[in-house]
This record gives structure tokens, C-alpha cells and sequence, in this order.
């Protein structure tokens, strides 16, 4: 997976779309590219503009598979899920703190491919910059919680990819060698 830069994602810039696609050829050719992740801010918010500017993008990205993620609360809506199982486009689900205007849907598939990333739940720091808010470390019972959530799930995928954003101090690579741990 390659995260689309942030012109696209935050600056709603639709003009690099091109040369990111060029950019990425070679792991296109080669076989390699999962697809494209486009992370959207928290400000970006689901509006009848903001749903348009989504609609355009996943079209400038048509020839690749497109996993997104939302991080505003507006997002939790039916529609959302619906559009983007009309477009088999995966939605990402964020692990993040119980803040009430992030996005907290609960495990669903739009389309055949799971998408998982644990950024922190860390409340209190989520909002004083990116090595804090990524402060945070999971245990392996929080680990084990967010697998049986989607244990309903699991049989209809064809893929399952898990990101751990928690990246302050090593966290990240420490989580994910537990999760491994976990599954195996």
C-alpha cells in the first residue's frame, strides 16, 4: 500500500493524481502495489462538495485498487459505506481514541480486501501533535479485541492488511510482532 500525498488528500488538489500514478508504475508493472490509501484530515468533513471531490478522485485513481480512510465523525453514515461498496473501494477502519468526533465505525467490508490501522488510543494526546498523538502502546489484550471484531468478518475477505501507526518510541514494530504473536 502506498498512501496518495497529502495535495490530493488535504490540499484537495486532484492535478497530481497523474504523476502519483506514474510515480508508483513500476510497483504497478511489477505486481507489487496493493493500492493506493487516501487518508483524509479530520477536517474533512462529509458534505455534499467534500462527497463530489471523493466521487472525482476515486475516478482519477480508477486503475488502481483505493482503500479509504475518513478520520471526521460525519463520515459514520450509511451512504458512505454503500458508495463505497458501489465503487469496491475498501474502507480503512481506524483504531483511535473515544473522541466524539473521530470516526469509529465498526469492522466492515466494502470490499473483499480488510484494512486495519491502529494509530493510538491515547484521548489525551491526540491533539498535541504527531509524536504524541502516536504515544501509545497496545496491549495484547486491546489486540486481541480488535481480531474478535472481526471475526465475522474474516471468512469473506481475500486479503487482510493490519497498520500499526503507533509509531512514537517503537511502538508500532513492538505491537506488531505481538499481533503476530497472537495469530500464530
Amino acid at each position: 500500500w502506498v498512501k496518495a500525498n497529502q495535495k490530493t488528500t488535504h490540499k484537495q488538489d486532484r492535478s497530481v493524481a497523474g504523476e502519483f500514478l506514474t510515480g508508483v508504475g513500476p510497483l504497478i508493472e511489477s505486481g507489487k502495489l496493493a493500492g493506493v490509501l487516501l487518508q483524509f484530515p479530520q477536517r474533512f468533513h462529509r458534505t455534499t462538495t467534500n462527497r463530489k471531490y471523493l466521487s472525482a478522485v476515486a475516478e482519477d485513481f480508477i486503475s488502481v485498487p483505493l482503500a479509504i480512510e475518513f478520520r471526521h465523525a460525519s463520515w459514520d453514515h450509511p451512504s458512505t459505506l454503500e458508495g463505497l461498496k458501489e465503487r469496491n473501494i475498501t474502507l480503512v477502519i481506524p483504531d483511535v481514541p473515544p473522541i466524539e468526533e473521530l470516526y469509529h465505525p465498526a469492522p466492515a467490508l466494502t470490499s473483499d480486501t480488510g484494512y486495519i490501522r491502529l494509530h493510538s488510543r491515547n484521548a489525551a494526546n491526540w491533539y498535541e501533535g504527531m509524536a504524541r498523538r502516536y504515544d501509545f502502546s497496545y496491549s495484547k489484550e486491546e489486540l486481541r479485541k480488535i481480531l474478535d471484531g472481526w471475526s465475522d468478518l474474516i471468512g469473506r475477505v481475500k486479503q487482510m492488511f493490519c497498520f500499526f501507526n503507533n509509531c512514537h518510541k517503537g511502538s508500532a514494530a513492538a505491537n506488531a510482532l505481538a499481533m503476530q504473536d497472537i495469530l500464530l
